[in-house]
């Protein structure tokens, strides 16, 4: 974890990608969030975001497929 905090701490910008759900993406977004870095969370739609990092992503966006997320970003 150290080495991903680290890499958060450089970081203008975090994105979540939620096409796999993992314990760590919500550690890691958390850490984002404490230190003051806008989350982007990234998610097919349909996905279930929690609410905790719904209230924390300062966007969210839903697609649904990988070429729909060039326009969308």
């Amino acid at each position: 974890m150290k080495l991903t905090f680290d890499k958060i701490d450089i970081c203008d910008l975090v994105i979540i990608d939620l096409t796999e759900k993992g314990v760590g993406l919500g550690v890691e977004a958390g850490y984002a969030y404490a230190k003051g870095i806008p989350i982007i969370t990234i998610a097919t739609s349909g996905s279930d975001i929690s609410e905790t990092l719904e209230g924390i992503s300062n966007n969210i966006i839903f697609y649904n497929n990988i070429e729909d997320l060039e326009i969308l970003l």
